[in-house]
């Protein structure tokens, strides 16, 4: 239990550079270049859900008869709080990568 709560600490503290260029985005001021660079903002949030992932969600594959069968489960009990930061992480990056993409839409 204490090291999924390290694990969220650790993930939280990788949000913060998205955090602040959202917010920023929205409330018009300015951060230091230094905090929102894009490899600090994206490899943040990969991080954090990639740290995330692993306390909630396990993956099992066998094979059965040649073929290869997987089977995905989430748990919910116990790590609440880093499927919360799971669930932050995954929205920003979506936020973030719908932000690109309107941004750069140009209708033909």
């Amino acid at each position: 239990m204490q090291n999924q709560r390290r694990l969220a600490a650790v993930g939280v503290f990788l949000i913060i550079p998205a955090l602040a260029l959202c917010v920023s985005g929205l409330l018009k001021f300015n951060v230091p270049y230094s905090l929102i660079h894009p490899a600090l903002v994206i490899g943040g949030l990969i991080g954090a859900l990639a740290i995330n992932l692993f306390p909630i969600a396990t993956a099992h594959t066998h094979l059965e008869n040649g073929n290869l069968v997987g089977a995905l489960s989430i748990k919910l009990r116990g790590s609440l709080i880093n499927l919360c930061v799971a669930f932050l992480s995954l929205a920003l990056l979506g936020v973030i990568a719908l932000y690109v993409f309107v941004e750069n839409f140009q209708p033909r």
